[in-house]
């Protein structure tokens, strides 16, 4: 994904996937797959993001700011990440 696509992405998760966090940890729940993922704390930011309908963008700065890692690690991370979401289905572009 490039740079100028990546900013303004936004992501949403599917109906089917409940998810909760604890103690800054996320926990997806796949509903119809009886499935479960954990994510880590960066993973958590990320997820927050696309839950409260943000831009791909701004979890890139979230995790800047939160990991105190440049823009380009972080977009690699934040990318990778949301792959991941997509190929297990869990998320999908609004």
């Amino acid at each position: 994904m490039s740079m100028s696509n990546f900013n303004n992405a936004i992501y949403r998760s599917h109906e089917r996937v409940q998810w909760t966090v604890i103690e800054d940890e996320a926990t997806l729940v796949d509903l119809e797959r009886d499935a479960y993922y954990m994510l880590n704390v960066a993973g958590s930011v990320v997820w927050g993001v696309i839950a409260r309908g943000e831009s791909l963008d701004t979890a890139v700065s979230a995790i800047c700011a939160r990991f105190d890692v440049t823009r380009q690690v972080a977009f690699a991370d934040v990318t990778a990440l949301v792959n991941r979401l997509l190929l297990e289905e869990l998320i999908c572009r609004q």
